[in-house]
């Protein structure tokens, strides 16, 4: 695994460096690199990027917000911290699916809170799903999965960017999504993705893109529960 830091102040890093040492330690981990940046341009010149990625906000010429957007743009599908002394780009940084902001100057306990939502975001970040698609197998991550439907004596995957037809089963893909509860079967011909759920009428789920898929009636109110517990949780994540 590797952990970056891009800051352009030295003494930021240092501290990202004694705590993120401290931490590898403590729960004996001895298989990441550690690497340091001092500008956005020098991080984006790397062919191989990290796992995990301390981005400081405020440097130089080129903001690590704009170098977030950049990672994005080339399918970036590690995880992002932004670190900062302002506040000012808190909502900013969940466009581009920041896992946490720290505000400096942090303590080791906060930093602490941010590695837990770390192994738990990059678990899913790069998580994914071998789909059979006609002669191929299409590699489907599930932060790209926004739902699946049952079509035509086939499965229809719909990811942010396309749709992947497949002859997977309803039974077969409900199995492979058991370990991943962000998943859920809303209806009999529908799985959604929990993290793509805009909103929930009494019959349909809507999603982001204005998809709509169907709302089974049958136990629609502990579903409804459901993706409102998941939304609230999300909700008071990001106000940590």
């Amino acid at each position: 695994m590797k952990i970056a830091i891009c800051d352009d102040c030295e003494a930021d890093r240092q501290t990202l460096l004694r705590y993120l040492s401290t931490y590898l330690g403590e729960n004996y981990v001895n298989d990441v690199e550690l690497t340091q940046y001092v500008s956005a341009e020098e991080l984006l010149a790397e062919r191989t990027l990290p796992d995990l990625l301390f981005l400081d906000v405020y440097m130089g010429q080129l903001s690590g917000m704009d170098a977030a957007r950049q990672l994005m743009q080339r399918d970036y599908q590690g995880g992002i911290v932004f670190t900062t002394t302002s506040k000012e780009f808190g909502a900013e940084s969940y466009e581009v699916n920041a896992i946490d902001y720290l505000l400096k100057p942090f303590s080791y306990d906060r930093f602490l809170r941010t590695v837990k939502k770390c192994d738990e975001s990059l678990h899913l970040a790069l998580a994914y799903l071998n789909v059979p698609s006609g002669r191929q197998e299409i590699k489907v991550f599930l932060r790209e999965l926004k739902y699946i439907e049952t079509g035509n004596h086939c499965l229809l995957f719909h990811t942010k960017r396309e749709t992947i037809q497949s002859p997977l089963t309803m039974e077969q893909t409900v199995t492979a999504l058991k370990p991943y509860p962000d998943f859920i079967r809303c209806h009999r011909s529908y799985i959604i993705n929990l993290a793509a759920v805009e909103d929930v009428t009494e019959t349909n789920v809507l999603l982001t893109g204005g998809d709509s898929v169907l709302l089974t009636v049958k136990n629609a109110t502990a579903l409804r529960r459901q993706i409102a517990d998941y939304l609230w949780r999300e909700m008071e994540a990001r106000h940590e």
